[in-house]
């Protein structure tokens, strides 16, 4: 479980470093109990998640992740497969030629500037906000916003959309007690003062930690009903945790180790 856990951050940077119960876990402590290969992985994830802009290799066959001490005069040079990458494009060095566009990025960056979405000011990953908040939280461990992409609380953006707030309020957040939907259909008047409330509650709490006890939904048996994860994306058919305070749906996985 724990060999899994370690292997499960190096691929999921949301994972780094590895945490049990918002605690990182000591390595000096977990490593007797993790094989070697685990180990010099982890080592090497450590130096790949404090590099803000990181280079891969260009060798489409190996893309694997060039060291600090690997570059030299913005060109990396891979150990694993000795492809020269140009550090500026990420593309195969051009000692000869300038510095081409990558073609791919530019259609990337033109299409969020049309949709309105956002770049983390440190890794540079592009998110796209559907609902709630501007507070991002990438998964590098950057916080900015969403808005104008600076550090968060640093800027006089607004802390929300109005529309955002609201479908965020609307979208499975109203959950009346199965008695009162057997007995009467809601009213459209009761569903916006339901979705007022719950946008109330969400302005008072969109920067919850989600700390203390979380409401388990479970799904009806034979329902077909697959929860989602709002912060690992993933699906789940037995059931999901809420947060009764901002809440935000996740699964247990993620409230054990990722949550910080």
């Amino acid at each position: 479980c724990l060999d899994r856990l370690f292997r499960n951050a190096f691929k999921d940077q949301g994972l780094f470093p590895p945490r049990c119960c918002r605690e990182p876990i000591v390595i000096d402590v977990a490593r007797n109990y993790l094989p070697k290969a685990t180990l010099e992985a982890f080592f090497w994830a450590e130096i790949e998640f404090s590099v803000p802009n990181r280079t891969y290799c260009s060798n489409k066959l190996c893309g694997k992740f060039v060291p600090p001490d690997r570059i030299a005069h913005e060109i990396a040079s891979c150990a694993a497969c000795l492809a020269n990458t140009c550090t500026t494009c990420k593309n195969a060095s051009h000692p000869d030629t300038d510095c081409p566009a990558d073609p791919h990025i530019q259609a990337v960056v033109s299409l969020g500037q049309q949709e309105g979405w956002q770049r983390c000011y440190k890794c540079r990953t592009m998110v796209e906000l559907d609902h709630g908040c501007n507070h991002m939280r990438c998964v590098c461990s950057a916080e900015f916003c969403y808005l104008c992409g600076a550090r968060w609380k640093t800027c006089r953006c607004d802390q929300w959309n109005e529309d955002r707030l609201v479908a965020r309020a609307r979208a499975d957040r109203i959950d009346p007690p199965a008695e009162r939907v057997e007995q009467f259909a809601i009213t459209d008047l009761e569903v916006d003062r339901l979705v007022r409330e719950m946008a109330e509650t969400l302005r008072a709490n969109h920067e919850c930690r989600h700390r203390g006890w979380l409401t388990r939904i479970e799904g009806m048996q034979g329902s077909g009903t697959r929860f989602q994860c709002e912060m690992c994306s993933r699906r789940h058919s037995k059931f999901i945790l809420r947060c009764p305070r901002c809440h935000i749906e996740i699964c247990a996985g993620c409230r054990r180790n990722r949550l910080r």
